[in-house]
């Protein structure tokens, strides 16, 4: 038999072939036997954050707003949250790379969450570990100590005639999140050259929506031409080769590399 399946692979190339392919992946399947197969210290950490992250995303409609003494100033919540923070608990969060938007630093490092509607930005933070944040505004800072099993939520609102920059920052997080916010009486300035917060001014108000920027890179000056109803066009002209632009359901989201 041996020898007739030799004299077969002989006489057919097409069969000699298949099975030059069934011997190599065979021999490759066989290696893999001895290969070590490494456990993440914290799997258990990084599957319960996932699990507690979809629990909480299917509650969250459900979930009361946050309202603290700042929401005059654009800010609901942030200082109830810090209040609390004491008391509450904080829920899992994913790990780091979770694509087009979910960064963090470190396996248990949590995500913020943005959402625009209107001139309002609700934010949501998960993580798999206490954290504490800095929120800066129009109003100046306030400080959050968000512990392990409680979901931080905050609404971004500007009621001021330009637009304004709020920016968050968690400890540990090679992230920044930067959310520009339109006024109630927009400026129509096309063009215009500056800072990331003054790019990010200038289209929030032009385009009469709120912007969102991932930043992980150092400040740049930037140079902008906006043009009426090419957003995503201008915006990415604008940032260059600095990093892109992203059309999510939620908004413009862009990443400074």
């Amino acid at each position: 038999m041996k020898q007739s399946f030799e004299l077969r692979l002989q006489n057919d190339p097409e069969l000699n072939k298949e099975y030059q392919a069934f011997e190599t992946t065979y021999r490759a399947l066989d290696s893999m036997k001895s290969e070590a197969i490494h456990v993440p210290a914290d799997l258990h950490e990084r599957i319960s954050a996932r699990l507690d992250r979809q629990i909480w995303e299917q509650k969250q409609n459900a979930a009361p707003a946050w309202k603290g003494w700042l929401r005059n100033l654009g800010f609901a919540g942030i200082a109830g949250l810090a209040i609390l923070g004491g008391v509450l608990a904080l829920r899992g969060g994913p790990s780091q790379t979770v694509g087009a938007g979910m960064s963090g630093s470190g396996s248990q490092a949590g995500h913020l969450i943005t959402e625009s509607k209107g001139n309002v930005v609700k934010a949501k933070y998960l993580s798999g570990r206490d954290m504490n944040g800095t929120v800066d505004g129009p109003m100046g800072r306030q400080q959050l100590q968000i512990p392990r099993g409680t979901p931080w939520e905050s609404t971004f609102e500007n009621k001021q005639p330009g637009a304004a920059i709020f920016r968050v920052k968690m400890e540990g997080d090679v992230e920044t999140t930067v959310v520009a916010i339109p006024g109630s009486s927009p400026s129509a300035v096309a063009t215009g050259q500056g800072d990331l917060d003054q790019m990010l001014k200038s289209a929030a108000d032009f385009y009469n929506t709120p912007i969102v920027a991932r930043v992980t890179g150092k400040s740049v000056s930037y140079k902008w031409e906006w043009k009426e109803g090419n957003a995503f066009d201008s915006l990415s002209n604008a940032i260059d080769n600095r990093g892109s632009v992203q059309k999510k359901s939620t908004g413009l989201e862009i990443t400074i590399n």
